[in-house]
């Protein structure tokens, strides 16, 4: 067990305890050699949606906190999309990949815009 160095909050980070949750968990990503992802829990419950709609459950993580910050996307749309998805999907079942074009009129995402 190795015991990283204290890590005190600014003032900024004070008043904003995920900014400062963010800086420790990097510093830690950082100190084990690896990177630092947005997974969260909905990444887990998209992941078993798409295995029950059989698909690939590792192209479903999709790091959703992402998509919600920059799509202000919801669990529920997204898992709409991905029933979206898997029914497009219905001749290409083991490539699991669609070109833009035909999955874009389906599931319009506008960043900065609320979906859902």
């Amino acid at each position: 067990m190795e015991y990283l160095p204290v890590v005190v909050p600014t003032l900024k980070e004070i008043r904003d305890p995920h900014e400062y949750a963010d800086r420790v968990r990097r510093m830690m990503a950082s100190h084990l050699g690896v990177s630092c992802t947005d997974h969260n829990f909905v990444d887990v419950r998209l992941a078993l949606a798409a295995r029950k709609l059989q698909q690939p459950t590792g192209q479903s993580l999709v790091e959703f906190a992402r998509m919600e910050k920059l799509f202000h996307l919801n669990f529920a749309t997204a898992q709409d999309y991905l029933t979206k998805f898997s029914d497009m999907d219905h001749l290409h079942r083991y490539q699991a990949e669609l070109q833009y074009p035909e999955y874009s009129p389906r599931c319009i995402l506008h960043p900065g815009k609320a979906i859902g």
